[in-house]
């Protein structure tokens, strides 16, 4: 599904010419109508990405969830709809929007773009926003701007702590990402190779990186390949990374929703201290630590997400 993404933009430089409108691109999973159950209450799970990755990332813990919810008919919620959704400048959304993007991508965008979808939706039930990473952030976010949109969220190494050092340590990031994000291929085995043996991906769980990898494919005429995503995109994404986060007490003293805060206990990308001070700054919050967990937690061990949502 396509809806237009929040107009107007946070800057005049989300978009090239200024003052164009953009579109969100959205998988919009739902149960048969036949199996709807009158004496479950209905769940909707809204599920954000990280930078660099999209919307098929979570095909395996939907599948999942689904399977889950029907073979327990004693529960008393039932999962009916789950939505999967591309930023603006990420997988199918960046393909709808070619030619229209700008050089400059503010995290709050994010946000604005999730309520949009959910807004267009108007789903009955209880709404779960699932993010991880950048998603993490924009669901934390999302949750403060449409305070009744969502009743719970579910963030899994989210990017949000942004102390002055914090914020700075993103920044001296991006030489080391520029090196090692990659977009263009001069065919389909180059681009596969990559995907499964040098990217920041490679250690996906199997199923997710070929969801992954046949997702973000866009095979060229002249047999060229290249990742729908692409490498600008994705370090533009990083470069506002650190004035997104110096917002982090803003946001978090203004959530209100209940939250499960998930962290991966060997992951390195948000500082040590960060997961104290956000757990404590939330009013309503469960802090879950995956023994061993990294950063791409989610999808590096997804039946342990699984297991907690």
């Amino acid at each position: 599904k396509v809806v237009e993404a929040e107009f107007p933009r946070m800057t005049i430089n989300s978009t090239i010419p200024t003052g164009i409108s953009l579109a969100v691109v959205f998988d919009h999973y739902r149960i048969r109508r036949g199996w709807k159950s009158q004496n479950r209450k209905p769940v909707n799970l809204f599920f954000m990405s990280g930078t660099g990755m999209t919307k098929a990332i979570w095909q395996y813990h939907i599948k999942r969830l689904f399977q889950y919810s029907e073979e327990h008919e004693d529960l008393p919620w039932q999962l009916n709809n789950v939505i999967a959704v591309d930023l603006v400048n990420h997988g199918e959304s960046a393909v709808e929007n070619t030619g229209r993007l700008g050089f400059v991508v503010d995290w709050r965008e994010g946000a604005h773009d999730l309520i949009q979808v959910a807004k267009s939706l108007r789903l009955q039930g209880t709404n779960v926003v699932v993010g991880h990473s950048m998603g993490g952030f924009q669901a934390l976010h999302a949750s403060t701007l449409a305070p009744l949109m969502f009743q719970h969220a579910v963030v899994i190494e989210p990017v949000i702590y942004g102390d002055p050092e914090s914020s700075a340590r993103l920044d001296r990031m991006i030489p080391s990402l520029n090196k090692v994000i990659k977009s263009r291929f001069k065919n389909e085995q180059e681009f596969d190779h990559f995907f499964k043996n040098q990217s920041i991906f490679k250690n996906f769980n199997s199923e997710i990186l070929d969801d992954f990898i046949e997702s973000e494919k866009l095979v060229h005429r002249d047999g060229t390949v290249s990742a729908k995503t692409s490498k600008e995109q994705q370090l533009i994404c990083y470069m506002n990374a650190s004035s997104a986060v110096r917002l982090w007490r803003e946001i978090l003293s203004n959530v209100t929703i209940p939250v499960i805060h998930v962290i991966g206990s060997a992951a390195t990308w948000n500082p040590p201290q960060s997961v104290k001070e956000v757990r404590q700054l939330l009013k309503h919050v469960k802090g879950v630590d995956i023994e061993g967990g990294l950063h791409l937690v989610n999808c590096e061990k997804p039946d342990t997400i699984v297991d907690i949502l």
